[in-house]
């Protein structure tokens, strides 16, 4: 009887070790790694506009120990709501926050007066000077003379630009235009500085002239895969091509199918 008891003891011990490996194997990676949190506050009141580079960022994250945090920031919020953004993400444990800010100088005293530059930065979706002056080279060599520009934000260089070529111009928001009854395409050549699947559907269906566009997806892959091997902020996607300009007998080449559509097969 003793015999049978100490046999059902050192089994009831062996299975409790077992369970204990098992879920110390279960959780090793949670207890012995540890994980990179990269915030991206980025300004606008839609966050779908993000979406491209909030996916190159998590692709880059991929089985690379780090957590990426898409925050929204509404542009009625000002630059006071993007620091208290940015204040939140840091509090909730952010080792970097990355924001896409409309108040750039504003921001950027705030990040100098409190030493945050080793935590924060501001990243600019594109080197607007020089989207805004190939642009520009890119419409007058086409000839056009009276061009409408849709976009979300005016690029004073594509602008100036264009008044120093004697090029005429309008300007407005890509939702602001109806593109059904495109009244204005009749006098006007399109051209569009946008990064939306619209953008590229009207581009192919050649109701815009050429698109400007801006690589997010690469951007944001760019900079989380710069922050877990560089830990800095300081060189982000320096050197890349952040933008390109693509027409309609342009867009179906090998290069730019890979980044007009980045999740096709």
């Amino acid at each position: 009887m003793r015999k049978n008891k100490l046999l059902i003891g050192f089994f009831l011990s062996l299975a409790v070790l077992i369970a204990f490996e098992f879920y110390i194997y279960l959780n090793y990676s949670t207890i012995s790694k540890d994980i990179t949190h990269i915030s991206f506050v980025m300004t606008g009141d839609n966050l779908d506009l993000w979406e491209n580079m909030q996916s190159g960022a998590e692709t880059a994250a991929l089985d690379m120990d780090c957590d990426v945090n898409f925050v929204n920031c509404s542009m009625a919020s000002g630059v006071d709501g993007e620091i208290e953004a940015i204040k939140r993400q840091l509090k909730e444990g952010a080792d970097y926050v990355v924001c896409a800010s409309s108040f750039e100088e504003q921001l950027q005293d705030f990040i100098s007066e409190n030493s945050l530059g080793d935590k924060v930065s501001l990243i600019e979706a594109v080197e607007d000077n020089s989207l805004g002056q190939d642009f520009a080279d890119y419409i007058v060599e086409k000839g056009s003379k009276n061009v409408l520009i849709l976009s979300g934000k005016e690029n004073e260089t594509l602008l100036a630009s264009l008044d120093k070529a004697g090029v005429s111009y309008r300007t407005m928001a890509f939702d602001g235009y109806d593109f059904e009854n495109n009244v204005l395409s009749e006098s006007l050549d399109v051209y569009c500085i946008d990064n939306r699947p619209e953008a590229v559907y009207y581009l192919d269906k050649e109701m815009i002239s050429a698109l400007a566009y801006r690589d997010d997806f690469s951007l944001g892959y760019i900079t989380v895969k710069h922050l877990l091997t560089e830990k800095s902020l300081n060189r982000i996607a320096r050197g890349a091509t952040l933008y390109y300009i693509v027409d309609k007998d342009s867009m179906y080449s090998e290069k730019m199918e890979k980044i007009l559509f980045p999740f096709a097969k």
